[in-house]
């Protein structure tokens, strides 16, 4: 291709970009947001608009405010490059969040040396205020040597997902607060958060849970198993039970022995989550089936507390895109552990349960319960749950949708159906 084509399509494509992806726009607005603070912003628009009014100085006066404006500008301009106090920002941030719940972050500021001075404290960066906001924009602090001020931020997740949020700043300010100056302090690198859906109160419904055996079992200190195998002994401790003492080791040692047990029968829950959204869906129904998804993960979060709390083995496998896999429960880990996974799956295009069915068929043995979350009514997903029982599983499952399933089913003790709206009741009761 001859080199005049190549830039006419360079130019043609660099004047198809929007103004908010050229490298120079996002380098301004940053300027704009780091710069100058909220009073700043209102006052340098106030000069502009004086500055267009005083042209015609023969007319009105207006060029005296204009010049009263920018001298105070000029002036804050030097004044926030003259000397530079010594602070310290600690701002920790928790790593977890969930969505519509706010998340106050408290931090402090250390004025280690210098006189007082008004600093201006900022966190986040820029963030998409319909999926994360983050208030004040700002907090302006008037610090004292040696006296540490407190800094509040709250974080509004109004969308689950993963976020980088920008790092924390710390800033002089000149006396009018127009102005910021160079960074003083900043924390180091982006904060990560992990934006989970909200959960409600699942009441379990009793005989459906089945228990498997598990060689090797999960060591507890309580005994809430079905059955205990005997690995050995070992030392007395307090509050080992009178009844496990081993008598004639007791005898030939002279110190208390204790038998030591191990679970062999408890409840493990396979809770597979389904991710296959309808790609011939019309724009107005994928975003009805959007909607529904999310309140799917509602449901497996909730169906996850709910049998973690409950003393369960819970393992969660998702499909979106990759596979992902993780237990909780009975120290095998945190709910929070769930949480984090439901927080960034996301959409699959494979098919139904395709990528999820081995990994369930591998562990079937050693599983009790199959808990499914469905996004819709079809022979694929009858197939799965049909496979799953014919392995000896009890099966449960629950149908996320907004519109007609795809193949009309029946609701029973094993099936139910839930619509994202009743979802968002039971969220709204749960708070």
């Amino acid at each position: 291709m001859p080199a005049w084509e190549r830039n006419q399509g360079t130019r043609r494509s660099l004047l198809r970009t929007p103004i908010y992806e050229l490298a120079a726009y996002r380098q301004f607005v940053r300027a704009w947001r780091e710069r100058f603070t909220v009073t700043g912003r209102r006052a340098l628009v106030t000069m502009m608009v004086l500055g267009v009014l005083a042209i015609d100085t023969r007319r009105n006066q207006t060029f005296l405010l204009f010049a009263i404006a920018a001298g105070l500008y000029v002036a804050a301009l030097i004044m926030v490059r003259v000397g530079r106090p010594r602070a310290r920002m600690l701002l920790p941030v928790p790593a977890r969040a969930t969505v519509g719940e706010p998340l106050p972050v408290r931090g402090r500021v250390v004025m280690e040396e210098g006189q007082g001075a008004l600093l201006r404290a900022t966190f986040g960066g820029v963030v998409d205020p319909q999926r994360f906001a983050i208030e004040p924009d700002e907090v302006i602090v008037g610090a004292e040597p040696g006296a540490e001020t407190e800094v509040r931020f709250v974080l509004h997740p109004k969308r689950r997902g993963r976020y980088e949020l920008g790092r924390a700043t710390l800033r002089p300010l000149d006396p009018f607060g127009f102005v910021a100056g160079a960074t003083i302090d900043s924390t180091r690198g982006a904060h990560v958060i992990l934006v989970a859906p909200p959960v409600f109160r699942w009441e379990l419904r009793s005989g459906v849970l089945g228990r498997r055996l598990n060689p090797g079992g999960i060591p507890l200190a309580s005994s809430t198993s079905d059955a205990m195998e005997l690995i050995g002994t070992r030392e007395w401790r307090p509050g080992d039970r009178l009844r496990n003492v081993h008598w004639r080791s007791f005898a030939r040692r002279g110190t208390p022995i204790v038998k030591e047990f191990q679970e062999e029968y408890f409840p493990r829950i396979a809770i597979v989550v389904d991710t296959h959204l309808d790609e011939r869906a019309t724009p107005e129904q994928a975003v009805v089936d959007r909607a529904a998804f999310e309140a799917s993960l509602s449901v497996a979060g909730s169906l996850a507390a709910a049998l973690a709390q409950n003393d369960h083995v819970v393992e969660l496998l998702a499909a979106g895109p990759e596979l992902y896999r993780v237990a909780a429960g009975r120290g095998l880990g945190q709910l929070e552990s769930v949480l984090d996974v439901l927080a960034c799956v996301e959409p699959s295009d494979a098919a139904p349960l395709a990528n999820v069915a081995p990994a369930v068929e591998d562990e079937i043995a050693r599983i009790g319960t199959v808990v499914a979350v469905l996004l819709d009514w079809d022979d694929a997903r009858a197939a799965f749950l049909e496979r799953m029982r014919a392995l000896g599983a009890e099966v449960f499952a629950v149908v996320v949708r907004e519109r007609p399933t795809t193949t009309a089913f029946v609701e029973g003790d094993e099936l139910e159906r839930m619509t994202p709206a009743a979802v968002a009741a039971a969220l709204k009761e749960h708070r």
